[in-house]
């Protein structure tokens, strides 16, 4: 598994955390408002499942079985 090592699969995982929250970039101007989204998003349940699915979405490869 070296995914963890290319630029495009941190890319596609910070694109899909920011969906999946309902953020952009421009949500975090400073890190006060950086720390109140993670805080909002540890809060919601239904917020982490979706990042949790949209990670798996960037993770795995459909071509391969099981999670690749």
């Amino acid at each position: 598994m070296k995914k963890y090592k290319s630029i495009g699969f941190w890319v596609g995982v910070l694109g899909a955390v920011l969906v999946a929250t309902g953020s952009q970039i421009s949500d975090f101007t400073t890190w006060g408002l950086l720390w109140t989204k993670i805080y909002d998003v540890a809060m919601n349940p239904a917020t982490l499942i979706g990042i949790a699915m949209a990670v798996y979405g960037v993770w795995n490869n459909p071509s391969k079985k099981g999670l690749n």
